[in-house]
């Protein structure tokens, strides 16, 4: 998702049919992901109504405040520095993606926990 969204940046000028493919693409593989994202609460252990209202809550503040504020620093550094510099701030803060989905916990049970069940 991201390196085909960042191909179709570095593609943006020179070759516009090909950055929307890449766009497109980079669209399907984020948009594949949402139901896992948002089937991840209501797997945790203990769940209830009113947690889950609060964990979606947060998530949803979390992630737009996050965005309007990377936004913000991405305008900055496009006004104060130009076009490539404001596009690494950018590749680089949605890479960071790739570093946090290994912090999301695992809700499948354990293989020792299904076995003394059965």
């Amino acid at each position: 998702m991201v390196s085909t969204f960042a191909f179709a940046l570095v593609f943006a000028n020179s070759v516009p049919s090909l950055s929307y493919v890449l766009l497109t693409i980079s669209g399907f593989f984020m948009f594949l992901q949402y139901p896992i994202f948002l089937n991840l609460p209501h797997e945790m252990k203990n769940m209830s109504p009113h947690k889950l209202t609060i964990m979606f809550g947060l998530f949803w503040a979390i992630a737009y405040a996050g965005q309007t504020i990377a936004n913000f620093v991405w305008s900055y550094i496009l006004g104060a520095f130009g076009y490539v510099p404001s596009m690494i701030f950018f590749i680089a803060f949605a890479s960071l993606y790739c570093f946090l989905i290994p912090t999301l916990p695992e809700t499948k049970q354990k293989d020792t926990v299904l076995k003394n069940i059965a």
